[in-house]
């Protein structure tokens, strides 16, 4: 199953009432898992997280695999019922002169940009970039609202690699790394009351990026973040991992 929406919101329990806890973006295959009334309890299969969704946004479609990923912010796409919207971090399946297909419907890319090729760090940074000031949303994974874990995930989505959804998950892989030794792409994860509550993006060993109210640029030595137009911390440094 896939949605063929642009974002779906996958809730905590079956109900449009219920805490949204992350989404779903066009095309992300599930698996239905539990069916209760018109809701799904789905299992996305890209990094296991487990949810309810409105089973109407879903369809029973089949999607081909590729890397062709959405790296402008939004990339419009046409289809027999107009055109809709899809964000950074989508992936396509394959596409030829502009159009790709989905089961029996057929889409065309008209606006947007997407790569074919898994980025290096350099290069996923400067994409990610274009979300700065992007609005915090908690369980969001666009630029429309993002949360911390949902933009370390979509940084290593860019270079082709699939991590957890969230941060106590996150900080599980990778190597320990001094903060002085630390390079574009690493990620830090902070703690409150010896508990994992944030990550964000490595710029270099001074400066991350993070989602925090919204997606910005911070100053970070080993205390924390350090919010230079608040100035005080405004999280307390745990680790730092090379994935």
């Amino acid at each position: 199953m896939i949605p063929l929406l642009s974002i779906v919101p996958i809730r905590k329990e079956p109900s449009e009432t219920s805490e949204m806890v992350s989404q779903l973006l066009f095309g992300e295959e599930v698996e239905a898992l539990e069916v209760s009334g018109s809701w799904t309890k789905v299992k996305v299969k890209h990094d296991g997280y487990i949810g309810w969704v409105d089973t109407i946004m879903l369809s029973d479609e089949n999607v081909k695999t590729s890397h062709n990923i959405v790296t402008s912010v939004t990339a419009d796409i046409k289809s027999d019922g107009g055109v809709f919207p899809v964000v950074m971090g989508t992936f396509l399946p394959p596409v030829e002169n502009g159009r790709f297909v989905i089961g029996a419907s057929e889409y065309e890319l008209i606006n947007g940009v997407i790569s074919s090729h898994a980025m290096d760090a350099d290069t996923a940074m400067s994409t990610l970039m274009q979300l700065r000031n992007a609005p915090y949303l908690w369980g969001g994974r666009s630029s429309l609202g993002i949360d911390c874990s949902g933009f370390a995930q979509l940084f290593y989505r860019l270079m082709g690699k699939m991590i957890p959804r969230d941060a106590y998950l996150q900080i599980e892989l990778g190597d320990d790394v001094f903060l002085s030794d630390a390079q574009v792409g690493d990620l830090a994860f902070f703690e409150k009351e010896g508990r994992v509550c944030h990550v964000g993006v490595m710029i270099d060993s001074n400066n991350i990026i993070h989602s925090s109210g919204q997606v910005r640029i911070d100053i970070i030595d080993a205390n924390g973040i350090y919010v230079k137009s608040r100035n005080k911390y405004s999280h307390k440094l745990l680790s730092v991992k090379r994935l």
